[in-house]
């Protein structure tokens, strides 16, 4: 009974942030290195460590941005009296859970969010800086995501003895913009000789048992070899079962417009975070505007003390003050035209014009109420 609590509370607390962690810490092309397929106990003995740091970070957060019943001494007694046996009869234990257990349920519930955001953050910060590429221990398993994507040139070895003399920066777009050339030479059991097969490569598949073999590969524009015979085969996307490569041979080709097509797929990506932003800032402003108390609100927007205004107007100006409170919201949010989001300063001018004359209406109804 004893190691059953013991270890139901370490894993509720330490394991399964951890866990949380790794699975949005490994993401992308990444994402195979966490599997359930995992042995469990090296799944849990990888979980310790991010779990015991994210209920570190967790505790600092609580204890130093309120005050709480829930205080360390508390906390240590009841972790006492379970891993002790002395759960009925601990003093601390009683006066947890009669008065303070709902409290250390949302401090669980809010640990596992900050560990979900601490991987997120994690990866982008070691991907950012490539310190995945500089720094071996930090490096992921599936190497063919380095090898495909060029991001080999800039592991420390390639950097020395240079693959080619295509010089391409370690930033985002530029690795992006990088179209892996592969030639595959394969055995041919029919013809009893090897072919080769040259194209662009589009995507790659991971044998699901172990992530450092390859399952499949994608290509497009396709050319087939045989005896120095070249031939397109003519298909949008050519599937290769990794079982019959023999040879891979591996070439990169930067491209300029594929560059332009990530920085305005980026783009669009960050207007669009944007704009959700934007909607979510107006459902807060609705709360603000027919929630709190309509004087204090008009004292601040007319910047006087005393205000009169009937309470039979009250609907009638909140809605007013909605519009015109989202209405600069949306000044400032991008517009969205045959399913882009654009942002172009003469529009941001109009709605900025608008929004000033429709406050200067709402300022003169609201005076015209108040008297």
């Amino acid at each position: 009974m004893e190691f059953t609590i013991g270890f139901f509370v370490i894993f509720i607390c330490i394991v399964v942030p951890g866990l949380l962690f790794q699975r949005f810490y490994f993401k992308g092309e990444f994402s195979k290195q966490f599997s359930t397929k995992e042995n469990i106990y090296m799944s849990v003995f990888y979980s310790i460590i991010p779990g015991l740091i994210t209920q570190l970070i967790g505790a600092v957060i609580y204890f130093s941005s309120r005050e709480s019943y829930l205080t360390t001494d508390c906390v240590y007694g009841v972790f006492s009296s379970v891993f002790s046996g002395n759960i009925v009869n601990g003093s601390y234990t009683d006066t947890f859970i009669s008065h303070e257990l709902h409290l250390f349920l949302y401090h669980i519930v809010n640990i596992y969010v900050l560990a979900m955001f601490l991987g997120s953050l994690t990866y982008y910060f070691v991907r950012y800086f490539n310190l995945d590429s500089n720094t071996k221990i930090l490096r992921f398993k599936n190497q063919w995501y380095y090898v495909f994507s060029g991001e080999i040139k800039n592991l420390h070895k390639f950097k020395i003895y240079p693959l080619t003399d295509l010089t391409i920066s370690s930033t985002t777009k530029d690795q992006g913009a990088i179209m892996t050339v592969v030639e595959v030479t394969t055995d041919n059991s029919n013809l009893n000789e090897t072919e080769k097969y040259t194209g662009y490569l589009i995507d790659y598949d991971l044998n699901s048992n172990d992530i450092s073999q390859l399952e499949r590969l994608y290509l497009s524009k396709v050319e087939r070899v045989v005896r120095d015979k070249r031939n397109e085969i003519k298909a949008d996307v050519f599937i290769l079962p990794a079982t019959r490569i023999k040879c891979l041979s591996i070439f990169y080709e930067y491209d300029e417009n594929k560059r332009k097509l990530i920085e305005e797929s980026t783009k669009q990506i960050i207007y669009s975070y944007v704009y959700i932003f934007g909607v979510v800032a107006s459902i807060g402003v609705t709360y603000f505007v027919f929630y709190l108390d309509l004087t204090d609100i008009l004292q601040i927007f007319f910047n006087q003390n005393e205000l009169s205004l009937d309470n039979s107007y009250y609907f009638f100006i909140r809605l007013l003050l909605l519009f015109g409170f989202t209405q600069f919201i949306f000044s400032f949010l991008p517009t969205k035209e045959k399913e882009r989001y654009t942002f172009k300063f003469k529009h941001f001018l109009k709605k900025i014009i608008g929004w000033i004359i429709f406050t200067l209406i709402i300022r003169i109804v609201i005076g015209v109420c108040c008297l």
